[in-house]
């Protein structure tokens, strides 16, 4: 019986003995496909593919964080600049309040303050006494200015007495 797979001279009986492999002692010779790279190969395109990956990844995010920092720096830029802006203003506006013209004319018109006249009284509480509701307090008239008209009850001051 011939096997079809069997080479010319490899033709044996089907019942015979199989006969040991001999080892050659030397090389032996691999069997390579075309296709196949083997696993070192595999492993070596893959750690490639992985480090080229992270380093694109890498710069990505280092240039997401310089725009990053980029825009804050902007924004603290503007707040700098808006903060000397106030700076200026509020310098600007104490000098023009030490000028006691402009003191009284915002204190005219902001709080709402008027120049007492000689109607005006002072309730000034004993400090002495221990309830200050207790006792009467002593009212005292604003004192006028030079060359204006006292009240027409207010003679004491007129003459000079306190």
């Amino acid at each position: 019986m011939k096997l079809s797979f069997l080479k010319r001279g490899d033709e044996r009986p089907v019942n015979a003995p199989l006969e040991p492999v001999k080892a050659t002692g030397g090389k032996r010779r691999k069997r390579r496909s075309g296709l196949s790279l083997g696993i070192g190969h595999l492993i070596l395109v893959l750690g490639f593919t992985v480090a080229t990956t992270g380093a694109g990844i890498y710069t990505v995010f280092s240039q997401y964080q310089v725009v990053k920092m980029g825009y804050a720096i902007d924004q603290e830029l503007f707040e700098y600049r808006r903060a000397l802006e106030a700076n200026k203003r509020l310098r600007l506006s104490i000098s023009s309040y030490k000028h006691p013209s402009a003191v009284q004319a915002f204190a005219d018109e902001a709080l709402d303050m008027r120049q007492p006249s000689n109607a005006d009284e002072l309730i000034v509480p004993d400090p002495n006494l221990a309830d200050p509701t207790s006792a009467p307090a002593s009212a005292v008239h604003a004192p006028a200015p030079k060359g204006a008209e006292q009240p027409a009850g207010d003679k004491k001051n007129q003459e000079g007495e306190p």
